[in-house]
């Protein structure tokens, strides 16, 4: 045989002899090349059944699905196969179609679990694949019969078991799970998810931190698609082979959109996120994007259209993950809205028994006490409602702004109106800080009506009309129809005067927007970091260039209602979502 060139690198001049390619791929893998440079001479030479060969295109496999590049891997994986049946290479060859098309690899997948030859690792890789198909007694017996150990068995259990709560318990009290759950950094709490997806380039091995990350963010309300490592992750996703990361991102903006209370922009990336996969693709975890949209749906008030989808063919153990929450609290918005309040509050119990069974709550995904409670008091039993909101605000603490306020704007309707506005502030404070404009628009109305029965309507305009601004611009339709029950289908006028509120500073301005809502001056001073007496002389101001002679009259000029504006959240940074 010819002597190769000492730098296999440098050999253009190999020809066609598929031996001289074999030696250089050797010779360039003593010298310690890339493993890429490596498979090239062998895919030159035609593959070859030598162990260091078959391991060498294993290695140039793994290492382009790590770079993006899963036709290659493909290539060279079916090269490896030439050599002879191989259970391990065909579960890498089936991971990487599902990766590519997840919707039409799931019979390729099942077929897969039932070799007996399959090595452990790959057993383990495919469980987590059967799992996110809603195949769960399958991914079960496939770990019991490979018994897989080690890092792959520990983050396998792990996935499953925040994925399934109850058909996989938690393992942590095994030290080698509880090694990799303080070391695997997608597995630790909320507090590094962040971390994760800002150092995460999207490819096969990053979709389970990409999907576990993002859970935990959205239950912790600390999901922001604004910020600039999501642009990068999505950009990355984009460029990638497969839909399924795209879609995965894309229904988190909606879950962003839903909080913010945009409820157009949350219906439109919902729906666009169902398209990047079919059902089947995307298995159990549909009921994310599918139930933000439904309840963006019933939030405008488009309830024929969720009625239509409410019953289609939906994966039997939805209902065993997290993503079923956000569907069942969805299903049973929805029947609330339309009227169904005991089937609406049978399926917010049934969210909390699922949760109670689990050991595990989501309220951010599903804060059931407080949407039963909300039921309750649609059946008239408030002292139900009243229990349920104490509770959630006793189990909550200062976690998720977002629920505390919702708590509170509950627990406010259980008391005589004179007694509402104290909580309702508060909980619009929360919601402003947070950015939800839709239950921040809700709160306001709420204030609003309470003025008016507790015989105090002068207060009443500010509030109502800075709700029914918000709620217009939201587009929600169901909102506004309670507007419209009421007798108002516009914003509440008033003698606004232009020329007299342009003759106020902007700090005047601010307190007597406040001062307006009913605000008294110790809670002014609080919110705007001012001292009491500072806010006298504002208002001392604020009467003499408006013309008035009481406080109570600010809140007849409309035109003192804050302006709408997008609320910018600010990040709560709390907790972990187990909590």
């Amino acid at each position: 045989m010819a002597k190769v060139p000492s730098s296999g690198l440098d050999a253009p001049d190999l020809g066609d002899d598929p031996a001289r390619h074999l030696l250089a791929a050797r010779e360039l893998l003593a010298q310690g090349a890339p493993i890429g440079a490596v498979a090239d001479r062998l895919v030159a030479a035609g593959g070859s059944a030598e162990p260091w060969a078959l391991r060498a295109l294993r290695d140039a496999a793994a290492e382009a699905v790590v770079r993006g590049r899963e036709d290659e891997a493909r290539r060279l994986l079916e090269l490896v196969l030439r050599a002879g049946p191989d259970a391990g290479v065909q579960a890498e060859l089936a991971d990487i179609d599902w990766w590519l098309r997840p919707a039409g690899s799931v019979s390729a997948l099942t077929a897969l679990a039932r070799s007996p030859a399959l090595p452990p690792v790959a057993a383990a890789v495919l469980a987590r694949r059967l799992g996110w198909h809603g195949l769960v007694d399958d991914a079960a017996a496939l770990l019991d019969d490979a018994a897989p150990t080690g890092l792959e068995r520990a983050i396998t259990d792990l996935w499953l078991n925040r994925l399934y709560p109850s058909t996989f318990p938690d393992r942590g009290a095994e030290p080698a799970v509880d090694a990799v759950a303080a070391t695997h950094p997608w597995l630790r709490p909320t507090a590094a998810a962040e971390a994760v997806l800002q150092g995460l380039h999207i490819n096969r091995d990053a979709l389970e931190p990409l999907q576990t990350a993002l859970l935990a963010l959205d239950d912790a309300e600390d999901l922001d698609a604004e910020t600039p490592w999501f642009a990068d992750l999505l950009a990355s996703a984009r460029s990638s082979a497969s839909r399924t990361a795209e879609a995965l991102l894309t229904a988190a903006r909606a879950r962003t959109e839903l909080r913010r209370g945009e409820l157009h922009a949350a219906e439109e990336l919902a729906e666009v996120s169902l398209r990047r996969l079919t059902p089947t693709g995307w298995g159990v975890l549909v009921g994310l994007p599918l139930g933000t949209a439904l309840q963006a749906l019933t939030e405008q008030g488009r309830h024929d259209e969720v009625a239509d989808r409410l019953w289609g063919q939906l994966p039997p153990a939805l209902g065993r993950t997290p993503y079923g929450l956000v569907f069942l609290r969805a299903r049973g918005l929805h029947y609330l809205a339309t009227g169904r309040e005991r089937a609406a509050l049978s399926d917010f119990l049934a969210a909390g028994e699922i949760q109670e069974s689990w050991g595990v709550s989501f309220p951010g995904l599903s804060p059931w006490m407080v949407d039963a409670a909300r039921a309750h008091l649609a059946l008239g039993d408030t002292q139900a409602a009243r229990t349920l909101a104490d509770r959630q605000l006793a189990v909550l603490g200062g976690s998720r702004p977002r629920v505390r306020a919702g708590a509170l704007r509950v627990r406010a309707a259980t008391l005589a109106p004179g007694r509402r506005p104290q909580l309702l502030r508060a909980a619009i404070e929360l919601l402003e800080q947070c950015g939800d404009r839709l239950e921040l628009a809700r709160c306001l109305a709420d204030l609003g009506w309470a003025f008016e029965e507790a015989g105090e309507p002068q207060y009443a305009p500010a509030p109502l009309s800075r709700a029914w601004h918000l709620a217009s611009d939201a587009a929600a339709g169901l909102l506004l129809r309670e507007f419209a029950a009421r007798g108002l289908t516009g914003p509440p006028s008033g003698p606004a005067d232009d020329a007299r509120l342009a003759a106020l500073s902007e700090a005047e301005r601010r307190v007597a927007e406040l001062a307006a809502q009913g605000y008294k001056n110790r809670e002014i001073a609080r919110r705007l970091f001012l001292t009491a007496s500072t806010v006298e002389q504002h208002l001392t101001r604020i009467y003499r260039k408006l013309g008035v002679r009481r406080r109570s009259a600010l809140a007849s000029i409309a035109g003192l209602a804050p302006a709408v504006e997008v609320v910018r959240p600010r990040r709560s940074r709390n907790h972990d979502p187990q909590s």
